[in-house]
């Protein structure tokens, strides 16, 4: 078989740095044979060690498995410690080999374990507790988070702290609060951010303790200090570094007080977009490439304390951050394998980690190269799971942030906590737990899973209909309605499920939300909150988000309960709209993504489906076109949509944005830009690039050089770019501002661009009345 130039690619590496023919060839068996899916991060195959006795070459990572045929870590730590223990006049081929008593010995196999001499390793009682997350086997398995790099958004990091320094990347790190590379702590008060830090990556040393990552890169990007975080800060913070940073580990929020409701910006929201998809921006009018995915494609991995709200019965669906499908909320199990008493009743929780309660707390490192002994919350835990995330990368790099979620409920388990009286199935057969999502998180499982992991499907958004108005109710009359999922959702396999909804109430901490699924998953989108006073002078618009319908079907009726929880009588509450939207697949993600242009698989306008097959107009799948979709030039597309059909007598949807060419809808362009009106009052925005042309804004003719406009480097807007054009030409109003702000900053931190000439009309507010504290 011959070699592609991808593994010639990795093979001479390999070569080079092992330099070995019979391991070589053993090699290239493997490759020829096409398992080259481990081997691609180059960049942690090898790295030249110098020390005191001599130069020698270590090969980082990489073991063969030759009964298995596949690539897989290994852990050479005892062969570095060895070699290192050779004096420099010893002639190493003179070494006598210890003799052995027992010729049998040799044949024997014993497992390797790795041994800690932290200074406070026998107080991280977490990694021995039973149930067990499996993090030690995950040591010894050769994974301590090496290649991987986390994000720490927090206080700072204390940088002189002797457990952490070795892994913080300063380059990396940033004061967003001072426009600074300097995010070390700044006040007494500060050290929140170093607790993190010390969970996710403390060095393996004799000093504090161990982190869950030991060997994984820390960065720092500080947001709290001297003032409150703007809108424009958590943006930025969510997505600076994006090629460079894997894991974003989160551990504050609004206030747990049981009582606030705190919505995203569309700033933030335009930022986990960024985060996780393609975005794209315009300068002078031709559409320029900015970024590509958070980790080159594969999506930003955003994890999130839940919150510490249980005393104050508040419920973490009130938090715009933790509901949110982009980011893994997390929840706390304490030393008895119960919900700490902090713990919030939360639909949105994915799963699970250690943390402290009233028995014991977590030990990490303190600002000063101190220890702490007394940490507590879904702080705590947040960080733990960032930590068993770079564990599971490790092994695995090339999985996208859905993967990830997926990952997590499929290894995650309720298995033998003390929560058997609140465990409930849902109708895909998965367990969860109204404090704890799926469960206690498992590395070596994540592991295991991530290894042989295939790619889900791309996924679908589904809203079965538009806004609905209901009237308003006493307490004696709960709320019923139903919502149908029509086959023509084309999710089969959900993933979450979102509830827009906008209300009041007497005594809106009494009204709670639940949602029964067709196949009968009844679960509390909302819980009461006995502090939340508002009334009925406090008009509520929220979404809700849960995950405890993942793996189900959604095709069927849907019923929402709307209750008051009140005894009293004479209250009332108000439901003026609601909304559900479904996100998931259509084909089973566990088994990947199917071939291109069969049933599920991708497609587009080069890339045909198979007969009676359509593409999925936006989703870029094939499906069958059914119900209220028709096939129109080889995409499955609604009537009078934006791409969809049109004709004489069906109009576009859209009237005044749409018209119809060809029949089919088309967005028309705005006045001014590329292929947009253009007259004596309506110039063309940019007369460098464009020229008004049968009063249609046109290209101009290419110079002599074959070019019209050299567009800035790293897609950089220039000086006399102007974000609000930029904005409207993207998507306009207030996303599209949100859009080409966080576009913007793209230039901001590739080039350091100063920022007083990139701010949109949206930067560096506040959300009024909120502030937002560290958990």
């Amino acid at each position: 078989m011959k070699l592609s130039y991808e593994q010639r690619g990795v093979l001479n590496k390999l070569k080079q740095y092992l330099n070995n023919e019979e391991h070589t060839l053993r090699i290239q068996e493997h490759l020829q044979m096409g398992n080259v899916k481990e081997a691609h991060d180059l960049n942690d195959l090898s790295e030249i060690v110098t020390d005191s006795s001599f130069q020698h070459k270590r090969w980082r990572g990489y073991g063969i498995n030759s009964s298995s045929n596949n690539f897989q870590r290994t852990d050479h730590s005892d062969y570095n410690v060895m070699l290192k223990n050779i004096d420099n006049n010893e002639d190493i081929t003179n070494i006598q080999k210890p003799k052995s008593s027992n010729h049998e010995d040799s044949k024997k196999f014993y497992k390797r374990e790795i041994t800690f001499s932290d200074a406070n390793w026998s107080d991280q009682w977490q990694y021995s507790q039973s149930p067990s997350m499996y993090i030690t086997e995950a040591w010894n398995n050769g994974y301590n988070g090496t290649g991987i790099t986390i994000a720490i958004v927090d206080d700072g990091i204390d940088f002189t702290h002797d457990d952490l320094l070795p892994n913080i990347n300063k380059v990396l790190s940033y004061n967003l609060l001072n426009s600074s590379n300097d995010a070390n702590h700044q006040f007494a008060t500060d050290g929140h951010g170093t607790k993190c830090a010390g969970i996710v990556a403390a060095v393996k040393n004799d000093r504090c303790i161990v982190g869950v990552a030991y060997g994984a890169s820390l960065v720092a990007y500080r947001i709290f200090g001297e003032r409150q975080p703007s809108t424009e800060d958590q943006a930025v913070a969510l997505i600076y570094g994006l090629q460079d940073v894997d894991i974003y580990s989160n551990s504050w929020g609004p206030k747990d007080d049981g009582k606030s409701f705190y919505s995203l910006d569309p700033l933030v929201v335009a930022a986990f977009d960024m985060g996780t998809k393609q975005s794209y921006w315009v300068a002078n009018e031709v559409f320029y490439y900015c970024f590509t995915q958070g980790r080159g494609g594969r999506g930003l991995i955003y994890v999130w304390a839940s919150g510490n709200g249980g005393q104050y019965m508040d419920d973490c669906n009130a938090d715009g951050y933790s509901k949110s499908r982009y980011t893994i909320a997390i929840g706390s199990v304490s030393s008895t394998g119960e919900q700490t008493f902090y713990s919030e009743k939360c639909a949105a929780i994915l799963a699970a980690t250690y943390s402290g309660d009233k028995m014991k707390q977590i030990t990490t490192t303190n600002r000063g190269s101190t220890c702490a002994a007394n940490f507590t919350g879904s702080t705590a835990s947040a960080p733990t799971a960032a930590g068993m995330i770079g564990l599971m990368l490790q092994a695995n790099n090339f999985l996208t942030w859905r993967d990830v979620q997926h990952i997590i409920v499929e290894t995650s388990s309720l298995d033998n906590l003390n929560v058997s009286l609140n465990i409930q199935t849902n109708g895909a057969d998965k367990q969860f737990n109204e404090y704890l999502g799926f469960g206690l998180m498992n590395a070596s499982a994540m592991i295991d899973t991530a290894i042989s992991w295939l790619t889900v499907p791309a996924s679908i958004q589904c809203i079965p209909s538009a806004s609905k108005v209901i009237d308003s109710f006493s307490f004696h009359e709960t709320i019923n309605a139903t919502i149908e999922v029509k086959e023509d959702c084309y999710i089969r396999y959900l993933e979450w499920v979102e509830l827009m909804v906008l209300y009041s109430g007497y005594y809106r901490g009494d009204m709670t939300f639940d949602l029964v699924s067709p196949l009968s998953t009844d679960s509390t989108i909302f819980h009461q909150r006995y502090y939340d006073t508002a009334n009925l002078t406090t008009l509520t618009t929220t979404t809700f988000m849960s995950v405890r319908y993942w793996g189900e079907n959604p095709v069927g009726n849907w019923t929402l309960y709307v209750k008051d929880q009140s005894s009293s009588l004479d209250t009332y509450m108000f439901i003026y709209s609601y909304r559900l939207t479904f996100y998931g697949t259509l084909t089973n993600p566990l088994q990947g993504t199917p071939e291109r242009g069969s049933e599920g698989g991708p497609c587009n306008s080069t890339i045909e489906c198979g007969e009676v097959l359509g593409c999925l107009i936006n989703v870029n799948i094939c499906v069958e076109c059914t119900g209220s979709f028709r096939e129109h030039k080889g995409f499955c597309v609604k009537d009078g949509d934006t791409n969809g059909y049109c004709d004489e007598k069906i109009t576009c949807e859209y009237d005044g944005t749409d018209y119809c060419v060809n029949n089919t809808c088309i967005l028309k362009p705005l006045d001014g830009s590329l292929g947009g009106l253009c007259n004596e009052t309506i110039p063309c925005d940019n007369n460098a690039t464009m020229l008004c042309v049968a009063h249609v804004c046109t290209l101009r003719p290419k110079d002599k050089e074959g070019v019209t406009a050299t567009p800035p480097k790293h897609g950089a807007p220039s000086d006399k770019s102007n974000a609000g054009l930029i904005a409207g030409a993207v998507v306009g109003g207030i996303l599209g501002v949100a859009l080409i702000s966080v576009g913007s900053y793209c230039a901001y931190i590739r080039l350091k661009t100063p920022r007083s000439k990139i701010h949109a009309t949206t930067a560096g507010t506040v959300s009024p009345g909120f502030d937002f504290s560290l958990d």
